[in-house]
């Protein structure tokens, strides 16, 4: 069993604008709402987002790893 996390990214452009899917490493602890950086793109660009849902999946072992945690309070506004 895998943890995955969706991720909408903070300052996303309209076609970019959904969720995403990423595995969250064993040594973090996400839940909704936390900011995290995570690799966007064929590139792997350091982009942020924020947890949107937490779930526990098979087999997907395909998907990107989340980078880190944001540790830090972040405003939205």
């Amino acid at each position: 069993m895998s943890t995955v996390c969706e991720i909408r990214l903070l300052q996303a452009r309209r076609e970019f604008d959904r969720g995403y899917s990423y595995l969250v490493p064993e040594e973090l602890n996400l839940s909704r709402g936390d900011i995290c950086a995570v690799p966007f793109g064929k590139a792997n660009r350091p982009a942020f987002g924020l947890v949107v849902s937490v779930s526990n999946r098979e087999n997907d072992c395909d998907l990107k790893e989340i980078c880190y945690k944001l540790d830090a309070p972040y405003c939205l506004s």
